[in-house]
């Protein structure tokens, strides 16, 4: 593409930049110089002012995207954890109260949960893979690291873990699970009385007979 050319006000031709340049210290030529110098200036300006505003709009509308996308991903977390505890109401019996104080008296805290650091490792069931790590007491579910807040152990060998989680991803809420740990040959009736904050369909469950 040719250069840009430039109308003279003395001869009423077009020339190049170049052109006017070179003949800026000849008086015949000088306001036609300066005057082309400055309609550049103007452009460059112009040229400028409108690649700000190019990139300011980008970043706005990217802003405005990631916001969107944020509420939701908290809208829909929200949704889960609303209808996970619906469910909840719906599974635990009426009699709750009175099984709650009967398990008390019959079950046991672990506060040392290093003890059972052989069973820690990787678990998978219906609802995904899972690894529980009983040294440092968290369990990592789908990239969402949880932490133990109490460790129960029936008298038939069952463990009922209960964790939580910090998360932008609930909104800043903390998300509360508890986790059925059991052997895998055996089954058990009132699982919904075994979970003190919040029955969820997660059972991890041993590889090895009891």
């Amino acid at each position: 593409m040719g250069q840009q050319k430039y109308s003279s006000q003395r001869t009423r031709t077009q020339h190049t930049y170049e052109f006017f340049k070179e003949r800026q210290n000849d008086p015949a030529w000088r306001d036609d110089f300066l005057r082309i110098q400055a309609i550049r200036r103007r452009n460059r300006l112009l040229k400028i002012g409108l690649s700000f505003l190019l990139l300011l709009a980008i970043l706005i509308i990217f802003k405005v995207n990631q916001t969107s996308i944020t509420t939701l991903i908290s809208h829909k977390t929200n949704q889960t954890v609303n209808q996970l505890n619906n469910k909840s109401a719906a599974a635990t019996p009426a009699s709750s109260t009175t099984a709650n104080n009967q398990q008390t008296s019959t079950s046991t805290v672990i506060t040392n949960y290093a003890r059972y650091r052989a069973y820690s490792g990787n678990y998978e069931n219906s609802t995904g893979s899972y690894s529980l790590n009983f040294a440092a007491g968290t369990l990592t579910a789908k990239q969402q690291l949880f932490h133990f807040d109490k460790v129960i152990l029936h008298p038939d060998g069952r463990l009922i873990i209960n964790v939580h989680e910090n998360s932008d991803y609930t909104g800043g809420q903390t998300l509360y699970l508890s986790i059925l740990f059991a052997p895998a040959n055996k089954k058990f009736s009132e699982i919904g009385k075994l979970t003190p904050r919040l029955l969820i369909p997660l059972i991890l469950r041993l590889t090895v007979s009891a």
